[in-house]
C-alpha cells in the first residue's frame, strides 16, 4: 500500500494470522466518533491482545506507515505513525474528505433549493457564504485553525466573459485554510534535578 501511495488507506499488521479483520477493532474504536475529535492511534481496542514487538519490529512498521496493537508500559494500545499508507495522517485525510464531501452537500443544496440563481455577484456571494460556513464548522470539529482567518477568492461576475456566463458553470473559487494538526508524540523533555 505504501509503495502505491495509497491516500485512503491505512492498516494494522499482527503476528498472529488466526485474527481475523483487526482492523474492525480499530475503525470500530474510532470511526464513531466526530471527525477531528481523535487520532488513530494510543488508545486500547476492544477484543485484541497486545503483541510484543522488538524495537526493530515497530520500526520497521512505523517506515511502512503500519500500524501495530501493543503495549506501552502497561497500557494497551494502537501504535504507529498515524499516517494512511501513502503518508499523510489518518486525520489531515478524513479531515479533507470531511470538507470536499460538506462542501459538495452545501453547493448541491444551493443549487437543489433555490428557484433560479442569477449569474450575479449576490448570487456568487450565497455559494461564498456557504463556503465560510463549513470551514467555521471544520474549525469546531479541530479540522482547520483560523488562526490566520481564511482566505477565499471568488470571480467577480462582471468581470467574467459573455461565455463563461452563458455557459451556466460557476468557477474559479478558491480558499486557503490552516489545517489545525494535532500533537502525536512528545520527543524530548530537559530538565535539571537537584538537592
Amino acid at each position: 500500500m505504501q509503495a502505491k501511495s495509497y491516500m485512503q488507506s491505512f492498516g494494522m499488521f499482527v503476528k498472529d494470522s488466526d485474527i481475523v479483520a483487526p482492523e474492525a477493532a480499530w475503525v470500530g474504536r474510532f470511526a464513531s466518533a466526530v471527525i477531528g475529535s481523535n487520532t488513530w492511534i494510543h488508545k486500547a481496542l476492544v477484543g485484541l491482545t497486545p503483541e510484543g514487538l522488538t524495537r526493530t519490529e515497530m520500526s520497521t512498521l512505523k517506515k511502512k506507515n503500519a500500524h501495530f496493537y501493543t503495549l506501552v508500559g502497561q497500557d494497551p494500545s494502537i501504535e504507529g505513525n498515524a499516517n494512511v499508507a501513502g503518508g499523510e495522517k489518518i486525520h489531515v485525510i478524513l479531515g479533507a474528505i470531511w470538507l470536499k464531501v460538506r462542501l459538495a452537500e452545501r453547493t448541491w443544496n444551493i443549487l437543489y433549493t433555490k428557484g433560479r440563481l442569477n449569474y450575479t455577484n449576490s448570487s456568487i456571494e450565497i455559494f461564498k457564504a456557504e463556503i465560510v460556513n463549513v470551514l467555521n464548522e471544520a474549525v469546531n470539529l479541530n479540522i482547520l485553525t483560523n488562526d490566520e482567518g481564511f482566505n477565499i477568492q471568488v470571480p467577480d461576475a462582471n468581470r467574467l466573459s459573455s461565455s463563461e456566463r452563458a455557459d451556466g458553470y460557476l468557477r474559479k473559487i478558491t480558499f486557503r485554510a490552516r489545517l489545525a494538526g494535532a500533537i502525536l508524540f512528545v520527543d524530548s523533555i530537559e530538565g535539571t534535578v537537584y538537592a
